[in-house]
């Protein structure tokens, strides 16, 4: 909402399709810090597919709270992206 542009990079650590996705994570340019790390985990059920995301290793409260906050938007994108398709 700033206009800051943040530069993410990681990497991929484990890929199972149609299971999970797991990468590290990393912000700033300065890429030599200790990365957090993502698992995706899509759940099936009969009505749809759940995702589940796991933000783990990111120490910081206010870091936690944005990251959250970024997640909940991505899905939130997610689900209007695919409610258009229908």
């Amino acid at each position: 909402p700033d206009g800051q542009v943040l530069q993410i990079s990681g990497e991929y650590r484990e890929i199972d399709p149609p299971n999970r996705l797991c990468h590290t994570w990393l912000v700033g340019e300065a890429q030599d810090g200790d990365p957090s790390h993502v698992t995706v985990a899509f759940l099936a059920h009969d009505a749809g597919t759940e995702v589940v995301i796991t933000h783990d290793q990111v120490a910081d409260p206010d870091d936690r709270a944005s990251r959250e906050a970024g997640w909940i938007g991505c899905l939130a994108g997610l689900e209007r992206h695919l409610a258009e398709d229908r």
